[in-house]
């Protein structure tokens, strides 16, 4: 009965102290910004516990100082044009808006029934580290200077040639309105259209990125039905607000705010009717300009928004993806053309100063002119002494409190853009993570009119060392005159120590365009023809896939020289088995051991043999034994007498090999020995052969010839390569590249119908017209990118000329300064 006592009281307590606990946690407030003070500077955001809010900034001026980094000088004025309109001091707290973690935790209140959860909005926060007026890096102005032509002076077009060109067209504008309407019925203003099962989802922010990232594409195949429906819905959108934690920087600057700049352009700007464009365009600027208040203004990537979070202070990521980071220009600069607030201009430019200082800073790279896939964006070097903390303000010039402060509160010295990561020195290339920062040089030259004369200086240098380190001709059948950019690996952060990666992936498939348009823009035609040679090995690479569809990623066989490069099938088998003489020694080592193996059969069965055949004698001495004893005979005479006449000097045993040998097993000659098993030998499975190898391996994998592996099977329904061909086309005027287009559509349209719209597939090597994989998945650039570029390639040429527009990395052409 005590037991029962001091048990009732035990869960008693256990009772409240849990209920205690479950309050204590609903009251108390986290941030979970990967970058706030005490966080940390991964990709994405971990809960850290909220930290008491440090003190208010004051207003300071730029200044010196060794250590002290160079931030920019804070804002002394409000409501000038230009500014961000800002107090200058940071609030004390903010309010718990937090609404509860779920319906069950809402229904937990005592007294009646759980209040209706409060959507949590973005406010605008107090600025931490805001730039003074006359500290903005000012849009360049001024008449445009002279741009060479970049494209080709089409002539006139045949009757026979517009109506090809015009039923292609109609053909393309039929699938893109097949997409929209899978899109519309079952998944409007969400994110993404899931075509097999049709649903919706929401990867982004769930600001209808489809709608958002096609309304352009809409516009310039004449859908005005269903562009003035997608603008009504995106005067709904609520930019303050969303399920996600953080918003994703850079997808949410190519896709939404480029979309909406983009749409404002082509439906007339601001001589248009379609100025909510702008309106939104502007409201999700502002948010975004959040991201862009740190210590260095590099911008926190994955920038958490709530205000419980927003209000503390930040710093970039110390593993920024150089895409992420410098992709970012195009759409800010547009805004800032129409706007005429330099703001968004300076938050940009800032990134390109420190791009060009790590591009010219001696050793910074391995590849000098291009960077490291990864950048340490922080400013924070953990690794160098922490400047001392004065006594007073006033005995550190050019430093603010705040700024002292917050660099010695995350316990670092300031450092300009460096290669991040760790512990390795780095993957340079063309493709994934990397690709749009380099796309974006050349355009922005364009974009500005050629008033900002280093993104040519920069463009050029990328491409130089482009040319130089990373450029390959694969060894192919027919030996086509293709070139691919690979990848390259620096364990030391050196140019010495790389290795490479012979990859062909679909993203890199830009790198056509890009070389033809800088190389036409300024005057390098070496490099044009270069970006015919990129463009071609893409469309190569499409045109001998089963499916007729280019990979996500593939690895190839470069040439021994790129002026000698004979299809060589025996070296291709090489390279698909890099093992070949490992194989032979391991096919020497088995054939020793079936040998033994062999050999040991062989004795065990003599020994067979010979156990029954002394059985044999044993049985028949046995029925002669009885004979005898029956007859009375014994000794000798029996022996003579048993079957065949056999003596036990003619039996069957060999010299040396005595009966317990037979019984325990045969050890050597001599009946005084211990009897020992010997193992048996082991014969492992014959191993392949190299010429069995490589046979398994293209029967099992379906490689096509060239190829010596897959990295990623799948087609996601990407744009790059029809992107280039687009390009090529248009800055050569040469028509075989629409019927390379032609080819990738059908083929493409083809392996990715599905039942709502179309679909990423899995596997590209699956033959046309066999079953595909559907991977269930049509993201945004589809209708924005990819199928905009195959109706534009039989559009005419006089819609979005490349010497009027200039597009983003997401298709969404802005229109050059004139």
């Amino acid at each position: 009965m005590l037991r029962l006592r001091r048990y009732r009281v035990f869960l008693t307590c256990a009772f409240v102290v849990v209920v205690l606990l479950y309050h204590v946690s609903r009251n108390a407030q986290w941030s979970h910004s990967q970058e706030v003070w005490h966080g940390t500077t991964g990709s994405r955001p971990h809960p850290v516990p909220k930290p008491p809010p440090p003190p208010p900034p004051p207003a300071r001026q730029n200044g010196g100082g060794g250590h002290v980094p160079k931030i920019p000088q804070l804002k002394t004025s409000d409501g000038v044009k230009g500014s961000y309109s800002l107090p200058t001091r940071a609030p004390a707290s903010i309010p718990d808006r937090t609404p509860p973690h779920s319906p069950h935790d809402a229904g937990m209140h005592a007294g009646g029934p759980a209040p209706v959860p409060t959507v949590i909005h973005w406010t605008k926060p107090v600025e931490w580290f805001p730039v003074a007026d006359e500290s903005l890096i000012p849009l360049p102005t001024g008449k445009p200077k002279p741009i060479p032509p970049v494209q080709f002076a089409f002539g006139p077009e045949s009757p026979a040639a517009k109506e090809t060109r015009q039923l292609r067209m109609a053909k393309v504008r039929a699938e893109a309105q097949r997409a929209w309407d899978g899109y519309k019925t079952y998944a409007w203003t969400h994110d993404e259209l899931m075509p097999v099962s049709k649903g919706s989802k929401d990867p982004f922010c769930g600001w209808a990125a489809t709608m958002v990232d096609a309304l352009d594409t809409l516009w310039l195949m004449g859908l005005k039905t269903e562009f003035d429906d997608a603008v009504d819905a995106v005067r709904a959108i609520d930019f303050t607000t969303t399920p996600r934690d953080s918003i994703p920087v850079f997808e949410t600057v190519i896709r939404y705010l480029g979309g909406l700049l983009g749409a404002y352009d082509v439906t007339g700007g601001h001589g248009g009717q379609y100025r909510v464009l702008l309106d939104k365009a502007v409201e999700l600027a502002e948010v975004l300009m959040g991201a862009f208040d740190t210590p260095n203004r590099m911008p926190v990537l994955y920038y958490d928004w709530r205000p419980a979070s927003n209000v503390m202070p930040k710093r970039a990521s110390a593993n920024a993806g150089v895409a992420e980071l410098g992709s970012l220009s195009m759409e800010f600069t547009r805004l800032a053309q129409l706007t005429g607030e330099n703001k968004y201009y300076d938050a940009v430019a800032r990134i390109t100063d420190e791009l060009q200082d790590l591009q010219d800073r001696e050793g910074a790279t391995a590849i000098p002119g291009i960077f490291p896939e990864s950048l340490d964006a922080s400013g924070c070097n953990r690794s160098a002494p922490v400047p001392p903390a004065p006594e007073s303000p006033a005995t550190t010039p050019g430093a603010s409190p705040p700024e002292r402060g917050l660099l010695q509160g995350w316990g670092c010295a300031p450092q300009k853009l460096a290669r991040g990561g760790w512990g390795n020195g780095g993957s340079y290339s063309m493709g994934g993570s990397q690709d749009s920062t380099y796309e974006y040089f050349p355009k922005q030259f364009a974009l500005l009119g050629g008033l900002e004369a280093k993104y040519r200086t920069m463009h050029e240098k990328v491409a130089d060392a482009v040319k130089k380190h990373l450029l390959y001709r694969p060894m192919a059948e027919g030996d086509p005159d293709i070139l691919f950019s690979a990848k390259a690996h620096s364990p030391d952060g050196t140019g010495e120590s790389l290795r490479y990666e012979w990859e062909a992936t679909h993203l890199t498939c830009f790198l056509g365009g890009m070389f033809a348009l800088g190389g036409r823009m300024f005057d390098r035609p070496a490099d044009v023809e270069i970006g015919r040679k990129l463009t071609d090995g893409c469309v190569w690479a499409y045109s001998v896939m089963p499916s007729g569809v280019m990979p996500e990623g593939a690895t190839l066989v470069p040439c021994r020289q790129p002026d000698d490069c004979r299809w060589n099938e025996t070296a291709w088998h090489e390279h698909l088995d890099p093992n070949a003489d490992y194989r032979a020694k391991q096919l020497e080592d088995y054939y020793v051991r079936e040998a033994a193996w062999e050999q040991h059969v062989a004795d065990l069965e003599k020994t067979e043999v010979l156990r029954k055949q002394t059985e044999e004698r044993r049985r028949r001495e046995g029925l002669a034994g009885e004979a005898a004893e029956e007859e009375g005979i014994s000794g000798p005479e029996a022996a003579e007498d048993s079957p065949r006449g056999l003596t036990q000097s003619e039996g069957l045993l060999t010299p040396g090999l005595h009966e317990q040998d037979l019984a325990g097993g045969y050890h050597g000659a001599g009946d005084d020995q211990e009897q020992t098993d010997e193992p048996t030998p082991y014969l492992p499975a014959k191993p392949q052969t190299h010429e069995e190898y490589v046979a398994h391996r293209l029967a099992s994998d379906n490689i096509p010839p060239g190829f010596t592996g897959f990295t990623d099977r799948r087609y996601i329904l990407r744009p790059e390569a029809i992107e280039s061909v687009w390009y090529m086309y248009r800055i050569t005027g040469d028509a075989s590249w629409q019927e390379k287009g032609w080819r990738m559509f059908e083929a493409v349209v083809q392996a990715t119908r599905a039942g709502a719209a179309h679909t990423a597939i899995r596997d590209v090597t699956v033959a046309a017209g066999a079953a595909f994989q559907l991977e269930d998945s049509m993201e945004s650039f589809w209708l924005a990118e990819t199928l905009k570029y195959f109706y534009l390639l039989f559009e005419a040429p006089d819609v979005l000329s490349l010497d009027e527009w200039v597009l983003n990395t997401e298709a969404h052409a802005f229109r050059r300064p004139v």
